[in-house]
């Protein structure tokens, strides 16, 4: 089964939502995670790539915790 899910990466509360969500439906083996800061994001590169990264991390570190035991691929996409 594979679900696509929403959620602003950046809002701690969401994202814990949403975790508890798709856990219900079960333990998630793969995940993809295109989570990042929106593409028309303005600023200093750097700022830009410490934000793509942080928001990798929430959603990679939220799966692991719950999912070690029967995690299997993770692939994440970002830009910047």
């Amino acid at each position: 089964m594979a679900l696509a899910v929403t959620v602003n990466v950046f809002d701690g509360r969401q994202v814990e939502r949403t975790w508890q969500e798709t856990m219900a439906l079960g333990p998630c083996r793969y995940l993809v995670n295109n989570a990042g800061p929106r593409s028309v994001s303005q600023g200093p590169f750097a700022d830009r790539l410490i934000e793509a990264v942080g928001s990798l991390k929430a959603v990679a570190q939220g799966w692991l915790t719950r999912c070690s035991g029967v995690a299997a691929s993770l692939v994440n996409i970002s830009s910047i």
